[in-house]
């Protein structure tokens, strides 16, 4: 063979074939008693917004405090360091919207009261998280969010019929500029669902009240899922991660896990 032939069939080895593989996707999903695995084509996250026009946010000095200037790194790129692989346990989706418009325009926090977010194969939904965003503290400067229900009809975490249970964190980011012209972040504190199973929706209670400053303009907001199989062997490795890469929220995370 001559080389050009050789270094032509590598390169359609390594790059063409990768993207072949990368276009279907393994999901499981426990229902009757045992774990189903079927291929998935087409997956996407999206964000939906639903707005209504409310009093229009602007930052004031007394929202600066809850700032935390973190964003958690992914932890899929994390795995090797561990002393197994659980890439196949641990399962992280990301997915954020712009808020800036090129003809100048832009969406206001206090317009924003629904943000869906969306794992579609397809016109199939593989999971579904809703959020509320209410006016309670408004007069105080402030709204709140929280995690209205979630439903995982799918997962790409290995499942087996013995460990068929997921613990689920779901992490949203505001993006935004302050008075100052500084680009910062706001972490809202992780929703965390505990031996979540495939099928049933689950609408979370009694939550710990999250807040949201007043900002003086939102460039996005930014959703992350991370799904784990909840046998401890991985739930440790998701925690170990978690602990070492996302600073202050970790001990929240934790302190959660542990009560």
């Amino acid at each position: 063979m001559k080389p050009l032939q050789f270094f032509l069939g590598l390169f359609c080895f390594l790059f063409l074939v990768p993207s072949t593989a990368q276009q279907s996707q393994n999901f499981y999903r426990y229902d009757d008693g045992r774990v189903k695995i079927s291929t998935k084509t087409g997956i996407k996250d999206t964000l939906i917004f639903h707005s209504d026009v409310q009093d229009d946010f602007a930052m004031t000095s007394g929202a600066i405090s809850l700032v935390l200037g973190i964003l958690v790194p992914k932890l899929v790129e994390n795995v090797p360091k561990l002393f197994y692989n659980p890439e196949n346990y641990i399962k992280e989706s990301l997915v954020s919207r712009s808020f800036l418009h090129r003809d100048g325009s832009f969406t206001r926090l206090g317009e924003l009261h629904h943000i869906e977010y969306r794992k579609m194969a397809g016109d199939e939904p593989l999971a579904l998280f809703n959020f509320t965003i209410g006016d309670t503290f408004m007069d105080n400067g402030y709204l709140d969010i929280e995690l209205a229900s979630a439903k995982i009809n799918h997962t790409a975490v290995q499942l087996t019929s013995q460990n068929h249970n997921l613990n689920v964190v779901v992490e949203v980011f505001f993006h935004y500029y302050d008075a100052k012209q500084l680009k910062l972040v706001h972490v809202v504190e992780p929703f965390v669902i505990n031996n979540a199973v495939t099928g049933p929706l689950y609408q979370p209670k009694d939550q710990k009240i999250r807040l949201i400053p007043k900002f003086a303009l939102l460039e996005s907001i930014e959703v992350k899922v991370t799904e784990v199989n909840a046998r401890k062997k991985d739930w440790d490795a998701y925690l170990s991660l978690y602990q070492e890469h996302s600073g202050k929220l970790s001990g929240y995370l934790l302190g959660l896990i542990n009560q």
